[in-house]
């Protein structure tokens, strides 16, 4: 705060500096010892808060320095210094515009800081009213005195807006139209002369006052002073009246905001008066109990309420402390609470007290109790001391046993191991469990806000959303499946229920979702069915093994049968000789398909031993090669070749007996599936292992049967049964086989154009490696 002090005597001067200081903070304060000092000083600062003058000084008046403060229209609130006793001084500092004005008496000083604090809040009061823009609609057919009138209004009362018209007639026309309630209408106040052109200023009065029934203020001016109009003017409801006398315009402005104020309050009375009746009426019929409490709680008013919510009358309950009415418990926290709100400025707020709320039990007359809620707020009298307290208490019983259900229905949802989703009806998510949180990774932050979609994995289409949305808008509960994605992007299946909210009158407010975790279902329901498949699979391949088996098994046995039968019957040695090579090749085939079926068992059964033996490599190869250069194989035009890199006495240590048969496999079905080009049989040696291959350039294999020509019984799809004949048990003895010895078995292949079949085993098999 800054502070001027316009005082010629030092002392004075420093002991009024020494007050201001000592009870304002931050303060600022200026001495002047003369006029020219002050008006340097204002010239510099025109932000001063305040201004205290002395009203005599060697080179004149401080009431020149409070003209010049209020013609500048400065922001500073003015005190003035006056002799002690001197009534005629402080009423011309006052009539001059001085805020206050303090006698030089003895220990003034001590009093300076209240009169500081008075003058500033008087200054504010007249600045806001000053202000405060007022319209007038002047009736006047002067052209001089409505340009005196208007050019007087802008230099001293710019606040004070004039819209002219020069008849009475006319002025009724813009009140019946454009005037509202009193003093809120288009125009605060009516200005008129008393002598206008057509109809007269009583008239006028009367019709707006009995007709019009407008509660605007009216002033009347005229030329020369006649008590008997004056008379009849007050008398007709007119606010003042004035002579056009010397120096008539500055008494006006204060004349017009003196109306207006008196109008403003008198609506405001009115108005006072009627909220009053509706309160008292509040009071009588409320539902809720309003009471008046005393600083001893001793209650001093309690509403009719009283008697629904505890059982007493009115004049029964206003005999009570509030030690009586309250449970012991509900006591102690009433009486905590009570003594912080006395507490000063405990309940202060920038915009007014705020009240308190508080949950107390409160004893019936039958001695049952009810817990109410009570709303509290200090009761203070005029001069802002607090007598008391004042509230409002209502009857919350329903509302404590819905919040217990409410508590009960809550902690159920935050220990459900379901996920629970709660949104309004745009989508956005407002509340979601614990358990939401842990299965997705998102924190309920992160959460809240969102749409649903933030755990969307695209397993949906559009339709099928649009759909879900059709649903739930109809009012119906929508169910089904989301594979939904969680914040590390790992996928989970959720099972999904959602249930439209809706208020009171039906209309959907929210959506509630359920959703469970079907991750762990899904997925043993998906190896269920897998197994399943996988089963019938093999049940069909099976059914077909055996059916091949028993064709595979005829076919040679009924020609060695056959054959045998006719022998008896030829005599031709040459016919016999060709049936006994029949009979012998049928059985060879017979006994190869027998040495199938049981090497097979032998596998499902885990009856298999594992034989390791030293052997020449180059020297195997070679054996198998030879066992391939027979007729049977030649005459099908299938070249046999042999390629190895390794030398030819290399040792292997391995099951020579089970390589063998892998190798011989591989050709024979190399052999069958080529009808025309080349078979090679090769080898090569690694850092740790060694590699086999067997290529032909047959039918290769097609791209969907790749997967399952491992599989057991599984022969393709893409040969003439009718003319190849297979058990489908080759290629799976030969990887099985291939597994034991340590190694594995794997292929290239391209369709029509041939395959090339690896086989991987390593130079010496561990020893605990499972036989």
């Amino acid at each position: 705060m800054r502070i001027l002090i316009l005082e010629d005597n030092k002392s004075d001067a420093d002991l009024s500096q020494r007050a201001i200081k000592r009870a304002f903070d931050e303060c600022t304060v200026d001495i002047a010892p003369m006029l020219a000092d002050a008006k340097i000083l204002l010239e510099k600062d025109k932000n001063y808060d305040v201004a205290l003058l002395d009203m005599n000084l060697p080179d004149g008046s401080g009431l020149e320095i409070l003209s010049e403060i209020r013609q500048a229209g400065l922001p500073t609130a003015v005190i003035m210094f006056t002799s002690a006793g001197n009534e005629e001084l402080a009423v011309a500092a006052l009539q001059a515009g001085a805020d206050d004005y303090i006698a030089k008496k003895n220990n003034y000083t001590e009093k300076l800081p209240n009169v500081i604090r008075f003058a500033l809040e008087g200054f504010q009061k007249k600045k806001q009213i000053q202000e405060e823009k007022i319209n007038v609609l002047y009736i006047e057919h002067n052209k001089l005195d409505i340009d005196l009138t208007r050019r007087h209004f802008k230099k001293y009362a710019p606040n004070i807006h004039f819209e002219t018209v020069p008849m009475a007639e006319k002025a009724l026309g813009k009140l019946e139209k454009e005037q509202g309630p009193a003093c809120n209408g288009k125009y605060q106040v009516l200005l008129m002369d008393y002598r206008l052109p057509g109809m007269c200023a009583l008239d006028f009065v009367k019709t707006v006052k009995q007709e019009i029934n407008a509660e605007i203020p009216i002033i009347i001016v005229t030329g020369q002073g006649d008590e008997e109009i004056a008379v009849q003017s007050l008398k007709l409801g007119v606010s003042d009246y004035l002579t056009k006398s010397d120096n008539y315009l500055f008494r006006l402005p204060s004349l017009i905001t003196s109306a207006y104020q008196k109008c403003l309050l008198k609506h405001k009375q009115a108005e006072l008066a009627e909220s009053e009746a509706k309160y008292r009426l509040l009071a009588e019929y409320s539902t809720d109990v309003i009471f008046i409490l005393d600083k001893e709680m001793n209650y001093r008013y309690v509403s009719p309420a009283v008697k629904t919510l505890r059982g007493y009358e009115p004049e029964e309950a206003v005999e009570f402390n509030l030690s009586q009415v309250l449970t012991p418990e509900s006591y102690k926290i009433a009486i905590e609470e009570f003594q912080n709100v006395f507490k000063p400025g405990f309940l202060e707020h920038e915009n007014g007290q705020v009240p308190k709320t508080i949950e107390l039990e409160m004893f019936r007359k039958d001695r049952s109790t009810v817990w109410t809620e009570v709303k509290a707020t200090l009761l203070k009298d005029e001069a802002g001391n607090t007598t008391g307290v004042i509230g409002i208490t209502r009857d919350i019983s329903e509302r404590k046993k819905a919040d217990e259900e409410l508590r009960k229905l809550s902690r159920a949802l935050e220990q459900s191991h379901d996920s629970v989703i709660i949104t309004n009806t745009k989508g956005e998510i407002e509340y979601c469990n614990a358990a939401v949180a842990k299965i997705s990774g998102y924190s309920r932050e992160e959460l809240i806000g969102q749409n649903p979609r933030i755990f969307k994995s695209g397993n949906k289409t559009k339709a099928e959303y649009k759909a879900l949305w059709n649903t739930i808008m109809a009012g119906k509960v929508w169910e089904g499946e989301f594979r939904n994605k969680k914040k590390n992007g790992a996928l989970y299946w959720e099972a999904t229920t959602i249930s439209p909210i809706t208020d009171t009158f039906g209309k959907i407010t929210h959506y509630l979702a359920i959703r469970k975790d079907i991750t762990e279902q899904k997925l043993m329901t998906r190896q269920l069915i897998e197994a399943k498949e996988r089963a019938e699979e093999s049940d069909r391949l099976k059914t077909a093994f055996l059916a091949n088996m028993s064709h595979e098994i005829r076919t040679p046995m009924n020609s060695i049968m056959g054959f045998a039968s006719l022998l008896s019957d030829e005599d031709s040695l040459e016919i016999i000789s060709n049936y006994a090579k029949i009979i012998v090749d049928n059985s060879e085939q017979l006994v190869t398909i027998i040495d199938g079926i049981v090497l097979y068992s032998k596998l499902q059964t885990e009856m298999f031993s594992y034989r390791p033996s030293r052997f020449s490599a180059g020297q195997m190869l070679s054996d198998i090669q030879k066992s391939f250069n027979v007729p049977e194989f030649q005459k099908k035009g299938v070249a046999l070749q042999y390629d190895c890199d390794i030398e030819k006495d290399t040792i292997l240590e391995t099951d020579q007996a089970k390589l063998k048969q892998i190798i011989t496999n591989l050709v024979l079905n190399a052999i069958k599936y080529t009808h025309v080009g080349i078979v090679t049989i090769g080898c090569s040696k690694a850092k740790n292992d060694y590699r086999f291959y067997v290529k032909d350039t047959g039918i290769g294999i097609t791209e969907k049967d790749l997967p399952h020509i491992f599989e057991r019984f599984y022969r393709g799809s893409n040969f003439d049964e009718s003319t190849t004949r297979g058990t489908g048990l080759g290629l799976s003895i030969a990887k099985e086989l291939a597994e034991k010895l340590g190694g594995s078995l794997t292929l290239e292949t391209e369709p029509e154009k041939g395959s090339t079949f690896y086989l991987t085993i390593p130079r010496k098999k561990q020893v605990n490696e499972k036989k």
